[in-house]
């Protein structure tokens, strides 16, 4: 009889560690998965700000670029200033090539691929191009600013 209480008491023992083990897999289970959807619904959000970041317009790069190169040519005048950094350069070409619809997409690429590379040979000539599609009158600088 003893044996009988003490192999009874063993398995109701035995029964309840599996269903207190069992409740707490599943639980456990069930808290991944919603951690996962939680995850997985935060990148969704991240990928559409990503997605949804406003792209600069062709006229503000125009703009920027123009500014930027007022720091090389000689001028009476000058109508704005950006420091021509690699950082300005390098954030002016990632969104003209990010662009889709850029009219001066490629000339203005080759110019920031010069400046890049500390080529301003061809300044004078690149700020008359930019003044220009701003709509700027037939003043043409003729001097690099040393």
């Amino acid at each position: 009889m003893k044996k009988w209480i003490i192999g009874t008491i063993t398995m109701i023992v035995i029964a309840v560690g599996a269903v207190f083990g069992v409740t707490k897999l599943l639980n456990y289970i069930e808290e991944e998965e919603k951690s996962l959807k939680v995850q997985k619904v935060m990148d969704q959000q991240e990928k559409k700000v990503k997605e949804e970041k406003p792209q600069v317009s062709e006229d503000e790069i125009i703009s920027t670029m123009h500014r930027m190169v007022h720091q090389k040519v000689k001028s009476s005048e000058k109508w704005g200033f950006i420091e021509m950094t690699n950082k300005e350069i390098s954030s002016a070409k990632n969104a003209v090539e990010s662009s889709t619809n850029f009219k001066y997409k490629s000339k203005l690429l080759s110019t920031l691929e010069r400046w890049e590379k500390g080529d301003f040979s061809q300044t004078v000539e690149e700020h008359n191009f930019l003044w220009e599609i701003q709509g700027g009158d037939a003043f043409s600088l003729r001097m690099l600013s040393y």
